[in-house]
């Protein structure tokens, strides 16, 4: 996005993010977060629950993604929020599934990218409290709660990128 804004000569991505936003309509914003949605709730409910060692791996990669959006490095964040969100998904045996929901992450990476201009709101940079929530629920082997959990952060996201 820093790339894209600079070429075009903004000095500030959000000003991207601003002009050009309009051009994704509405309806595929909805359509894109409902079908997120349905394909990750999918593979969550069918997840087997990880091994300490996995959990440990997956508690690492999210301090990666923490420590990344602290660092305002944008890109490095969303390859490591991808890194969490897929070793918990690879845990499920429904491997088309997988496969299908990793499509959808590589087609609606256009999305995500428009999400790099949200690194510059504090808020938006503490992943700290969402994944700490997450290894809980990883943990206690609640699925109805992961499930919530992962409905409840992509709506949101959705919303926060329509601009409401």
């Amino acid at each position: 996005m820093r790339t894209v804004a600079g070429r075009l000569g903004h000095a500030d991505p959000s000003v991207i993010l601003r002009v050009y936003s309009h051009v994704i309509e509405e309806r595929d914003w909805a359509a894109a977060a409902v079908m997120g949605q349905v394909l990750e709730a999918e593979v969550l409910r069918s997840i087997r629950w990880p091994e300490p060692e996995e959990l440990d791996a997956i508690s690492d990669a999210m301090d990666s993604a923490i420590d990344h959006v602290r660092r305002g490095d944008g890109h490095g964040a969303l390859r490591a929020v991808r890194r969490v969100s897929f070793a918990i998904f690879e845990l499920s045996p429904l491997h088309l599934l997988v496969a299908e929901t990793k499509r959808f992450w590589d087609r609606a990476a256009v999305y995500r990218a428009l999400d790099l201009a949200s690194l510059e709101d504090p808020d938006a940079r503490d992943l700290s409290g969402y994944y700490e929530t997450l290894l809980g629920l990883l943990e206690s082997q609640d699925r109805d709660g992961l499930v919530a959990l992962n409905s409840e952060h992509r709506m949101s996201k959705a919303a926060s990128l329509r601009g409401a």
